[in-house]
């Protein structure tokens, strides 16, 4: 080992994509900490202009372009909401990666286009409908509210946790008698 912590000590020995990245995190550090000091002001991102906003995981590689093709978003649009993924790809995950599409029409379109066969016949036997995750909700609420379990909620939106963000917009598989018992 290097014999220290210190990666002043050690950058020279580190490749150079390495050299780069850590001055630049600590100065991300930094001024996410400090700005006031600076003068500076974060970006407002205008949430207020598409208030439909919807969270949605994704598991399979899929560009910008295909997401645009299939939902209609614009890809200015989809760049503006999902900074992240600089490149316009969003990559393989088991776990998701999560999408910001502007409404429930466009996460409806993707969704469809993403889904198996077999989800496809399974939508047959059930009510499929959809539940927009808000500040302080719980995976234990939803499913209490919904008569199902979290096991459930975790299997019809492929998550392997139940951490939820909100406006995450949930898949819900719900038995058709449950709208004639809300009635």
């Amino acid at each position: 080992m290097a014999g220290t912590k210190d990666y002043w000590k050690v950058k020279d020995y580190l490749p150079k994509e390495t050299q780069r990245y850590v001055p630049t995190f600590i100065a991300a550090a930094y001024v996410g900490k400090y700005f006031k000091q600076h003068g500076l002001k974060p970006g407002n991102f205008q949430t207020h202009e598409m208030p439909d906003l919807r969270v949605m995981p994704v598991f399979r590689r899929i560009s910008f372009g295909e997401i645009s093709r299939v939902t209609g978003v614009g890809l200015s649009t989809l760049a503006v909401l999902n900074p992240a993924y600089t490149q316009g790809i969003i990559p393989d995950s088991k776990k998701g990666h999560f999408v910001m599409l502007p409404n429930e029409k466009a996460t409806l379109a993707l969704r469809n286009y993403l889904a198996s066969p077999e989800e496809r016949s399974a939508e047959k036997e059930v009510f499929r409908t959809t539940y927009v995750v808000s500040k302080g909700d719980s995976m234990e609420e939803i499913a209490k509210l919904f008569q199902t379990s979290v096991e459930n909620l975790l299997k019809w939106n492929k998550l392997t946790h139940p951490a939820l963000v909100v406006r995450q917009e949930l898949i819900l598989h719900l038995p058709k008698t449950f709208l004639l018992n809300r009635a």
